[in-house]
């Protein structure tokens, strides 16, 4: 029998079947001349089975011992209806991206139908930036000049044949850390009745910025003027994206003077009696901190119950070299 079709009964009933390769076997027994058997089978198309119009649903042969050559035979036609299905898959459920990229989120339309179907594709992404969709015409999942904006897929074969796409967005720079954007691929077969026949895919593009601060810890004490003091820098970064090139700029009050660092600070960004000093940081990943210990000298004519605050300022940068400032 054709792979579209499986045995379900049959009178009389086969001396063996093989499921696999759908292989019925009668013995029929002696046939007197102009005599003749009747076999009935009951047989089931499979879920997947091709849509086609006057198929043969097999082909036989035929064995006696009388003649040496065997006979082949056609079973009677049959048509079997089309089945129309969608169906689209994304690739990832979630993707990450910084602000100023432009992004490339991969998806497969494919065609589940028994018949070939081309499908058409429309976005939905309500309060995301817009995104357009491009063919990924050698399925390598990377934008290269040439591959089309595209709205619906070519022809596809039943039973699995299948269109990568590419959706481009283009994030702000402007857009802040943590900030969500849910895109929706519907596709709709496009020779279904109505369009009533659809699926959907969906993913999650979250973008991450650095988000830097710097905190100043100070022991509780009170030193006397002359005496000198320690207390530390230190730099969180609380976003989701990775900081580079951080700068913090102490500026220190009349009544400090700056004495050492821990790491050391070179004499560019730490000059002598200067009332200000740089602190830089190649990067910091998310959830990492930074710590400078600073030793600074009280100076001497400084009147008790002085309170001496120093002040700082932070700029820091994204792996765009989106440019952020703190404090």
């Amino acid at each position: 029998f054709s792979p579209d079709f499986e045995l379900v009964s049959a009178t009389p009933a086969p001396i063996s079947y093989d499921r696999p390769s759908r292989t019925a076997i009668w013995s029929l027994g002696d046939l007197e001349s102009r005599d003749n058997r009747e076999i009935t089978v009951t047989l089931r198309a499979v879920t997947d089975a091709l849509a086609a119009t006057g198929r043969a649903i097999g082909r036989g042969t035929m064995r006696t011992t009388s003649l040496t050559t065997p006979s082949n035979f056609d079973g009677p036609a049959i048509s079997v209806g089309r089945v129309a299905r969608a169906q689209v898959e994304s690739v990832s459920t979630g993707v990450t991206a910084t602000p100023g990229d432009t992004i490339y989120i991969p998806f497969f339309v494919r065609n589940p139908s028994n018949y070939p179907e081309s499908f058409s594709m429309q976005l939905t992404a309500p309060g995301a930036p817009a995104a357009t969709i491009y063919a990924d015409t050698n399925g390598d999942g990377q934008h290269q000049d040439g591959e089309p904006a595209v709205t619906q897929t070519s022809a596809l074969d039943p039973r699995g044949g299948q269109y990568p796409v590419l959706l481009r967005v283009d994030i702000p720079r402007s857009t802040p850390d943590r900030q969500q954007f849910a895109y929706n691929l519907v596709t709709r077969a496009t020779n279904a009745p109505d369009g009533r026949v659809a699926s959907e895919a969906s993913t999650v593009l979250t973008v991450a910025t650095p988000r830097v601060r710097v905190r100043a810890e100070l022991g509780n004490s009170e030193p006397a003027p002359g005496n000198t003091i320690f207390y530390r820098l230190v730099l969180v970064n609380d976003g989701g994206g990775l900081a580079k090139n951080l700068a913090v700029t102490e500026f220190l009050p009349e009544a400090l003077e700056f004495v050492s660092s821990n790491p050391s600070l070179n004499l560019q960004d730490a000059p002598g009696n200067a009332r200000s000093f740089v602190w830089r940081v190649p990067e910091l990943a998310p959830g990492d901190t930074s710590v400078l210990i600073v030793t600074v000298r009280l100076r001497t004519n400084i009147p008790a119950g002085t309170t001496i605050t120093p002040r700082h300022a932070l700029t820091y940068q994204d792996t765009n070299a989106n440019n952020y400032q703190g404090q």
